[in-house]
């Protein structure tokens, strides 16, 4: 009986360890298919990390909330950032809150910092994957974009939002989207 246990107990944690990383990446994909894309002005953040390969890291410039802290928020491990889209075109956070909205697109997001009326809080979306070869140069072009954002077009993280999850579908260097910006830079190099 112990040995059947065992080999029940055996088979019950490789079941569960299988589930989770699909769990996580059906919900991912569900997320790129059926949400709603945003277009955030990106800002720059440390992009090396040795154990999950190489990336850009992203910080979205609606990261920073202007926030009426005269109202306390709870205490918890995340707040609802509903979002708005400007007249440019780029979307933002609105006031925080406790609970997600009752319309509307919202990402769950925790709180950093908060100073006077402005708040900090971290995204779920704060990275773009990308083949080893590429990465670098994508990274430097990103960088250059951030440095020259009053004179040109700034770089955009292009999020796909649905029930508080945000997934990373593009990033846009120039007002291309990477992967054309890419293909250009391979075409003018050959």
């Amino acid at each position: 009986m112990n040995a059947q246990w065992r080999l029940w107990a055996f088979l019950a944690v490789g079941a569960l360890q299988i589930a989770v990383p699909f769990t996580q990446i059906a919900r991912h994909e569900r997320v790129l298919r059926h949400g709603r894309p945003y277009r955030f002005v990106g800002e720059p953040v440390d992009p090396a990390d040795a154990v999950r390969g190489r990336y850009v890291a992203i910080r979205l410039a609606a990261a920073t909330v202007t926030q009426n802290l005269d109202r306390a928020l709870p205490s918890r491990p995340w707040l609802a950032a509903p979002i708005q889209v400007g007249a440019d075109g780029f979307a933002w956070f609105g006031p925080l809150a406790a609970e997600p909205p009752r319309t509307g697109d919202w990402l769950r997001v925790r709180h950093r910092w908060s100073a006077k009326d402005l708040m900090e809080v971290e995204p779920p979306c704060d990275r773009f994957y990308l083949p080893e070869p590429v990465a670098p140069e994508v990274e430097r072009e990103y960088l250059q974009g951030v440095a020259r954002r009053g004179t040109g077009s700034p770089p955009v993280v292009v999020v796909r939002v649905l029930d508080g999850l945000g997934v990373v579908e593009d990033l846009e260097l120039g007002g291309v989207p990477v992967r054309e910006w890419l293909r250009r830079r391979t075409a003018r190099e050959r």
